[in-house]
């Protein structure tokens, strides 16, 4: 399957790909499970991106390809996380905040 990234701002944006279990209204990722480890590794490892990162040029899209292989039988009730960031996380101050 393939889903296409679009970015409709005036400036390049640094994005993550990334498959989460369970998203709030917030659009923050839940963390009130204690499986939250183990269904994170399961997630990576059933999950493959082409291109989970990287830069997105302003007024642009990426088509990314996605990859699922199961490693194990279960039910799968999870979303697509897409961080966008305008600068890579390592050059961002400690308090900055995500955009």
């Amino acid at each position: 399957m393939s889903v296409t990234v679009i970015n409709k701002s005036n400036c390049n944006l640094f994005i993550e790909l990334k498959m989460a279990q369970r998203v709030e209204e917030d659009g923050t990722i839940s963390k009130d499970t204690e499986a939250v480890p183990l269904m994170k590794k399961i997630l990576q490892e059933c999950f493959k991106f082409d291109q989970p990162k990287g830069l997105l040029n302003a007024r642009s899209k990426k088509k990314v390809n996605i990859t699922f292989k199961p490693t194990l039988r279960f039910n799968f009730d999870i979303n697509l996380v897409c961080v966008a960031r305008e600068k890579l996380a390592k050059e961002l101050p400690p308090n900055a905040t995500k955009t």
